[in-house]
């Protein structure tokens, strides 16, 4: 993700942006015809990870940035929803398909979705000019850290540890949010309701969270949802808890993944400007995923230890509770400005 973040810094975002959704579509095609072993396979989903970044949010969280400015975390939340509402029908669709044929059948239509109308609406959405080092491609006056400079800076490694501290919980429940609601007690016809609430949660809190950060504190908001995701999370601390409960619990921790999509984008704007903003994103994404990924590994890892989730919800708690933490005390930190910069 920084090195793509550099290149897109540094040649623009639509060439990165077109070549990366190409060389997915090239990825699928194979995945879904080509005729390969296990180190095959592991070669392919290489690829995938490494020609993703250039198609995610660093890319189009940098066209909105320099779009918006007072309706900044809004027309990011609006953008980053569309995630979301995507999965939404098209998980069904492809698994629809799938019982109809066979699972590479899945690659080589998300493939060619993607080519299809993912390469068009790229091309739209992302600008033509160079990247930072041409004085082109940035609005007169408008400037900011390069990537050395902010990690030299408390404040960014504040965001880096805010944001991984949410991830890292987020990651466990993302992954393991059915077996924790069937541990508790809820039947499977509850828990797919709950993986409806969860997924709807995700959605209303970008959307939400964002237009809460135009109209308030930045750092107090996002404390906010992280706090009350920790005081939630605790409640599933009794053996046995009520659909009620667990119905907060997805709401609280579906608001929380999706106020964690507009956060990095929306405090590394603030904080370091945008002249380098889609490798100083791309960084912190990387812990964002680290945190993700990791929280799913160590929810699986605690309960085969201990036999159940007890544990895993209780550090889950305690590290939204510091992500809550470090969150509020940005509030004091003042935003980059050109002349100021960042907070030091």
């Amino acid at each position: 993700m920084p090195i793509i973040g550099s290149l897109i810094d540094r040649f623009g975002a639509r060439p990165i942006n077109a070549g990366s959704i190409v060389g997915y579509f090239i990825t699928c095609f194979l995945l879904g015809y080509a005729s390969y072993g296990l180190t095959g396979f592991y070669l392919l989903m290489v690829m995938l990870a490494v020609f993703f970044p250039g198609t995610s949010v660093i890319v189009f969280a940098r066209e909105i940035t320099r779009s918006f400015n007072k309706l900044r975390g809004t027309a990011l939340a609006i953008m980053l929803s569309g995630t979301a509402i995507v999965l939404t029908f098209v998980g069904p669709y492809l698994r629809g398909l799938m019982n109809l044929g066979d699972w590479e059948a899945g690659y080589i239509t998300l493939g060619t979705v993607c080519l299809a109308i993912g390469l068009p609406m790229g091309i739209l959405a992302t600008r033509s000019a160079r990247g930072s080092g041409e004085a082109l491609d940035l609005p007169l006056g408008v400037v900011g850290l390069p990537l050395k400079a902010a990690i030299r800076t408390s404040v960014y490694w504040q965001v880096v540890l805010a944001v991984a501290a949410a991830a890292l919980p987020l990651g466990g429940i993302l992954n393991q949010l059915t077996p924790i609601l069937v541990a508790e007690g809820q039947p499977s016809s509850a828990v797919a309701i709950f993986a409806s609430i969860f997924v709807m949660a995700v959605v209303f809190g970008r959307i939400v969270v964002g237009g809460l950060l135009d109209m308030f504190s930045p750092g107090l908001v996002a404390a906010a949802v992280m706090a009350i995701a920790a005081v939630t999370l605790s409640l599933l601390s009794a053996p046995v808890s009520s659909f009620f409960i667990c119905g907060l619990v997805a709401v609280a921790a579906g608001t929380a993944m999706g106020a964690e999509g507009d956060l990095p984008a929306f405090f590394t704007a603030r904080f370091f400007g945008l002249g380098h903003f889609s490798s100083i994103l791309g960084s912190v994404s990387t812990f964002t995923s680290i945190g993700l990924a990791a929280g799913g590994y160590f929810y699986g890892r605690l309960f085969d230890i201990y036999g159940d989730y007890t544990f895993a919800v209780a550090l889950s708690s305690g590290s939204f509770a510091l992500s809550a933490l470090l969150f509020a005390t940005l509030h004091r930190r003042r935003p980059f400005s050109p002349t100021a910069g960042a907070a030091a």
